[in-house]
């Protein structure tokens, strides 16, 4: 039997911080609140404050070799920070740090596989897919924050189930992240460089 949030997780109040400049985007946080929300919900859990990062490629390198010895890029990062309060008391869950470019290059790679016209279908599905990942993203690390963890098979078995659990629930109320996104990756010959790299 799942456990009951100690507040009601509407309560919970989400900073959108964008800390990079190389993916353009409009990423409402009011639709970021309801991705966060929709996770705390299906995981019958609370917290009072979550803060959303989206760093740049060279920053997620820096911190994730500072705090996990490897300078190589990743899509996210979480740093847990509140594991539990009591009734009254202020649970910030913690931070996570996402990569806009990291989702960039997946969707293009995706797409590459299917056509590497510059149309518009194919603008659309880039678009689609980048915001996709990203709220893939900020599911995954709030997983994290909430005590998952993906190091060994049987514990990264959960978390994809939950993932998808998320994702689910997410995609029957509607919520999705969406919009323009502005790179010159999106023409073909710089999206084949950036697929490459």
């Amino acid at each position: 039997m799942k456990k009951r949030p100690l507040f009601p997780s509407s309560q919970c109040h989400v900073d959108v911080i964008n800390r990079q400049r190389e993916v353009s985007f409009n990423a409402p946080a009011e639709c970021i609140q309801k991705i966060v929300l929709t996770v705390l919900e299906n995981e019958s859990e609370h917290a009072s404050t979550v803060s959303i990062h989206f760093l740049g490629d060279r920053a997620m390198r820096l911190y994730h070799k500072k705090f996990f010895h490897d300078a190589s890029s990743t899509d996210c990062m979480s740093f847990p920070l509140d594991e539990q309060a009591k009734e009254g008391e202020t649970r910030h869950l913690g931070d996570i740090f996402v990569c806009p470019l990291t989702a960039l290059r997946y969707a293009l790679a995706a797409v590459a596989k299917e056509d590497m016209k510059a149309t518009l279908s194919t603008k659309a599905a880039i678009e689609a897919l980048f915001w996709s990942e990203v709220t893939l993203y900020i599911v995954h690390g709030m997983l994290h924050l909430l005590g998952y963890d993906d190091i060994d098979p049987a514990s990264r078995s959960l978390m994809r189930r939950r993932e998808r659990s998320a994702m689910a629930r997410l995609q029957k109320r509607g919520i999705s992240l969406s919009g323009a996104i502005h790179r010159k990756l999106l023409s073909q010959e710089t999206a084949k460089r950036a697929i490459l790299q």
